[in-house]
C-alpha cells in the first residue's frame, strides 16, 4: 500500500486517470484520428486530461483501490447537465479525435449515450469513423462528416435501435465493410475493432494486436506499454529482443488476468510478487519456474480452443490499409509498416511460443492440461 502511494505511475494516474495517455499519444504521434489517417488530432488538449480536470467532480475508484483512476465529471451540455464516470482514454480516442469530435460537452455527452444504450465506446467509434468514411465514398446514402455531433448522436441511436443504416453498422465494422464491398478501408482483427495504439508508430502493436486471441485487443499483451517504456528497444524498432520481451510481457498479463489483478499496478504487482501471492492465498508451493511455465501453457491452450473454434492462424494478420498507408507527424516524419515486417514479427512469436509456422502448438494438449479431468 505504501508503494502505490508513491509511485510515479500511480500518482499520475489518480491525478489524470486514464486521460493522461491523451499527452503521450500526441506527443508520440499514435493518437488515431479521423478514422485512422493521422496519429495526432490538431485540438486533443480540448478534450485531453487538464480539459477533463476542469470539469472533476472528484477521483472514482473502483472498491478501496488506491489509484482512484476514475473521473466522476459533472458538466453542463445542451442535452442538459451530465454526471458521469468517464470518459476514459479509450473514449476520448474513439470518440473524440477518430470521429473529428473537440468539444468536451460533446464527447461526454456520447460517453453517456453509449453508457446509457449499453454499448462499446472503442467499437462504437471505429463503426461511426467507417461509416463516414463509407458515407464519403457513396457507400451509404447519408449526410454524415467527421465533427457533425448532430449526425453522429443520430446514428449512435440508429445503431442502437437497429433502424435504417443503423441495422447494418450494429454488426460491426468487419460485417458492414464486408456487404458494402469495402474490406481495404475497415480496421479490425478477428473482428473486433482496435484500441488506439497505432502499430505504425509503435510496432510492438504489430503482435499485439495481430495474435491477441480475441481480435484487436490492446489488454492480453499490452504491447503499447512495452513501446511506450522502451522495454525492448525503440518503438520503431523490430527485433528479437523486443518480440522476447513481448512473448515474455504477454505471460506477465496472463498472470495479472489468471490472479484477477488490476493492470495498473503493473509496475507494482512483479510476477516474482504474484508468484508469491499465488502460492500464500492458495496453500500451493509452485517454484517460480513451474509458475512461469504454468503462465506460457495458458497461452497455448487459448491457441488450441482458438484453433477449435476454427479462429486459425490465417486471422492472424492486420489490417490492409496499416500496411498499404503512411502516417506522417507534426514535423513530417513518415511511419509505415512493411509486410516483411510483419511476417519477421509473427513467425518468430510462433517459434518463441513453440507453435509451427501455421500457428498450431507443437506440444500435445496431454502434456498441458489432464485431458481425462
Amino acid at each position: 500500500m505504501e508503494e502505490f502511494r508513491t509511485n510515479k505511475s500511480v500518482m499520475r494516474l489518480r491525478e489524470y486517470g486514464t486521460a493522461g495517455m491523451t499527452i503521450t499519444a500526441n506527443t508520440m504521434n499514435f493518437f488515431p484520428t479521423r478514422y485512422w489517417s493521422q496519429g495526432y488530432f490538431e485540438r486533443w488538449e480540448e478534450i485531453g486530461p487538464d480539459a477533463i480536470k476542469s470539469v472533476l467532480k472528484r477521483p472514482s475508484p473502483c472498491w478501496m483501490c488506491p489509484i482512484a483512476c476514475g473521473r466522476l465529471v459533472e458538466i453542463d451540455t445542451k442535452w442538459g447537465k451530465i454526471e458521469m464516470d468517464g470518459p476514459e482514454y479509450e473514449t476520448i480516442y474513439a470518440l473524440g479525435g477518430l470521429i473529428g469530435i473537440s468539444d468536451l460537452r460533446e464527447l461526454v455527452y456520447l460517453n453517456y449515450l453509449a453508457d446509457d444504450l449499453g454499448m462499446d465506446t472503442i467499437s462504437l467509434g471505429n463503426v461511426i469513423g467507417f461509416a463516414i468514411e463509407a458515407s464519403k465514398r457513396g457507400k451509404i446514402k447519408m449526410s454524415l462528416d467527421y465533427g457533425d455531433i448532430e449526425g453522429i448522436v443520430g446514428l449512435v441511436n440508429d445503431i442502437a435501435f437497429r433502424r435504417n443504416y443503423g441495422n447494418l453498422l450494429a454488426e460491426g465494422v468487419a460485417e458492414v465493410a464486408r456487404e458494402l464491398k469495402l474490406e481495404d478501408l475497415a480496421v479490425h482483427v478477428k473482428k473486433l475493432e482496435p484500441a488506439g495504439y497505432d502499430p505504425r508508430r509503435l510496432k510492438g502493436m504489430i503482435l499485439g494486436y495481430a495474435t491477441s486471441p480475441r481480435g484487436a485487443c490492446h489488454l492480453r499483451m499490452m504491447a503499447y506499454y512495452v513501446d511506450i517504456r522502451g522495454l525492448g528497444g525503440d518503438p520503431q524498432e523490430v527485433s528479437m529482443r523486443k518480440i522476447q520481451k513481448l512473448v515474455e510481457f504477454g505471460d506477465f498479463m496472463t498472470a495479472y488476468d489468471s490472479m484477477i489483478l488490476c493492470k495498473f499496478g503493473r509496475s507494482i504487482y512483479t510476477l516474482d510478487l504474484i508468484w508469491k501471492l499465488y502460492n500464500t492465498f492458495t496453500g500451493a508451493d509452485m517454484d517460480l519456474s513451474d509458475f512461469k511455465n504454468s503462465l506460457a501453457n495458458i497461452r497455448t491452450l487459448v491457441q488450441y480452443i482458438n484453433l477449435k473454434a476454427n479462429t486459425i492462424i490465417k486471422m492472424d494478420i492486420l489490417p490492409k490499409r496499416f500496411l498499404e498507408e503512411s502516417i506522417r507527424d507534426q514535423n513530417g516524419n513518415v511511419y509505415k509498416i512493411t509486410k516483411e515486417e510483419v511476417e519477421f514479427m509473427i513467425s518468430r512469436y510462433y517459434e518463441l511460443r513453440g507453435f509451427d509456422k501455421e500457428g498450431r502448438p507443437k506440444s500435445r494438449l496431454s502434456d498441458i492440461i489432464d485431458v481425462k479431468s
